[in-house]
């Protein structure tokens, strides 16, 4: 279940990114790296960070799957690492 929370927590975010501005903050003269880097994005900024995203989030699934087989498991019932093992709802 954390891999599909991650999923969703994932297609949330980049709905969510698509509509916020550009840049989370302004560059100034005390940030010239940060006028730099916005300067440098292109069309499709959300675009690219959400398939990044969604990579890294199938590269650790596959990592998990790949677990699972070496080890003869069956389902995993328990987070893996790196998922927190929490929950929203406290439990």
């Amino acid at each position: 279940m954390p891999l599909l929370t991650g999923l969703e927590n994932l297609v949330l975010g980049s709905a969510l990114d698509l509509a916020a501005p550009e840049a989370m903050g302004e560059p100034t003269a005390r940030t010239p790296l940060l006028a730099r880097a916005l300067g440098a994005v292109g069309e499709g900024r959300a675009d690219a960070a959400f398939e990044l995203a969604l990579a890294a989030h199938l590269a650790y699934a596959r990592t998990l799957l790949a677990a699972d087989a070496d080890a003869g498991g069956g389902p995993r019932t328990e987070a893996g690492p790196g998922t927190g093992g929490g929950s929203r709802s406290g439990g």
